[in-house]
């Protein structure tokens, strides 16, 4: 996996208290789990903005194999036997940070709502949906940093969505109800697979 860095601070290892107590948590809370990229910090203009400035990010993630190209019995048992340890013994996550170095994953809608922006204009859903889509990572697609200009966004009955499609990659989506509350997060791989 190859990991681009976007200018200085903005995406790197961490200060060493930051990554030891991201470290410490992840040795307690997935025992004896491995990755296969991080743990990296994530940050931008964006997810200050959405989050504010006390709170910093971090990752780790580890993309399951691809399936063989050929339906071909030892490829299919190859395959399946990476799954099978992928399951078991890898790990994705991204986690949360305070100022009292208080680690908290973050998995679901909820968890990315908490602390996030009120969005009450489009350019507030520009801002907080670059910043959820930059931290959330789903299967295949690791969290990355996602700008606002790529941000495509509906006004709905519901409240908002924004969008973000980038070519063989992933289509991100978020949603936010009328009170500006985020409600759905998702990420797709969109990238080639195997013939």
């Amino acid at each position: 996996m190859i990991v681009l860095a976007f200018g200085p601070g903005l995406w790197g290892q961490g200060d060493g208290k930051d990554l030891a107590a991201v470290q410490e948590f992840l040795k307690k809370a997935h025992a004896k789990k491995k990755w296969q990229t991080g743990p990296k910090q994530i940050a931008s203009d964006a997810i200050k903005k959405a989050y504010g400035g006390e709170r910093k990010f971090y990752y780790v993630f580890s993309a399951p194999p691809l399936p063989p190209g050929a339906n071909l019995p030892e490829l299919i048992r190859a395959y399946q036997a990476r799954y099978k340890d992928h399951q078991e013994n890898y790990v994705s996550a991204t986690l949360r940070l305070d100022a009292a170095l208080k680690v908290v994953p973050l998995n679901k809608a909820g968890d990315f709502s908490e602390g996030l922006m009120p969005v009450n204009t489009e350019e507030d859903v520009k801002t907080a949906a670059a910043a959820v889509l930059s931290l959330y990572g789903s299967n295949r697609v690791a969290p990355g940093l996602v700008a606002e200009k790529e941000v495509m966004v509906t006004k709905t009955e519901q409240g908002w969505r924004g969008v973000v499609n980038r070519n063989n990659a992933f289509q991100g989506t978020v949603e936010f109800d009328k009170k500006g509350q985020l409600t759905k997060v998702s990420k797709v791989f969109t990238g080639p697979v195997p013939p």
